[in-house]
């Protein structure tokens, strides 16, 4: 079901897009409202290697496959004492790995759905971090503000793309850095290369983890399947389970065929 709603919504106006999108983390936002669920990506596993995160707490543990996803994004970057912005916050669980693990002056979530802001308000008391609801192609940010801008797995949500490189490059303070991860399908993620390289921001890095985000599925897989059978009504459980990517789910056999690509790309800002 998600590779065919990749196709559609790319057929449609940005508009709308962006539109149906939101209506869908917003019901996800207020269809289940307790803090155990803090992720929503597909995780990252090495392969053939050992992890070398070292974690707090057993929560962080359990969510290791989802922190890994944005370890790996922000590789070789320094947050310390930096001024940090999250675009596609989600439920929030991201941001606070950042500011309790990477010791950045303030990290700000920033997130279009309302009711994950609002959770992520109810979730989080970490005082270098807070979230606030925003647009990523109209970011409500002055401009060379931010020192690191991070985007995971929330791009394939908007409807210009070009106008989030954009506001990403103008919210990002000269010589600051970029890091991007997400899901496309092959077609589209050739179009995405295009735009960017044509924006302003100079690249650094690229690096295709598809197999990476598979692995982390084959691991995760059983352990999302309990949570959704314990959590999730009867009627809705087969569109989690596509949501969720589980074992033999279309988007799973849609990276395992090809057709899905996930990519991880790193820029820097232009010194003044």
């Amino acid at each position: 079901m998600l590779i065919r709603l990749f196709f559609l919504l790319a057929s449609l106006s940005s508009a709308i897009e962006e539109k149906l999108w939101k209506w869908w983390y917003q019901k996800l936002s207020s269809a289940y409202k307790k803090n155990d669920w803090r992720f929503m990506n597909y995780g990252y596993a090495p392969i053939n290697e050992q992890s070398m995160l070292i974690f707090k707490n057993e929560v962080d543990q359990e969510n290791r496959l989802f922190i890994q996803l944005y370890q790996h994004t922000l590789l070789g970057i320094d947050l310390k004492g930096k001024e940090v912005l999250e675009v596609g916050s989600g439920r929030g669980g991201g941001a606070d790995y950042v500011a309790r693990y990477l010791a950045p002056s303030s990290i700000i979530g920033v997130d279009f759905a309302k009711n994950a802001i609002d959770l992520c308000n109810q979730f989080y008391h970490v005082p270098n971090l807070s979230f606030v609801e925003g647009n990523a192609e109209q970011l409500p940010f002055e401009n060379d503000r931010f020192d690191v801008i991070f985007n995971v797995e929330s791009s394939h949500c908007y409807g210009d793309m070009n106008a989030f490189m954009a506001e990403v490059s103008r919210v990002l303070k000269p010589g600051g850095i970029f890091a991007w991860a997400d899901l496309r399908t092959q077609k589209i993620m050739e179009k995405e290369d295009a735009i960017f390289m044509n924006s302003s921001l100079e690249l650094l890095s690229k690096e295709n983890i598809t197999q990476n985000v598979l692995q982390a599925l084959d691991l995760i897989s059983n352990r999302k399947k309990e949570a959704i059978q314990k959590r999730v009504s009867y009627f809705w459980q087969s569109l989690f389970f596509e949501f969720a990517g589980v074992r033999n789910s279309k988007i799973y056999r849609g990276f395992q065929e090809g057709k899905m690509v996930y990519w991880c790309y790193r820029f820097q800002k232009p010194k003044q």
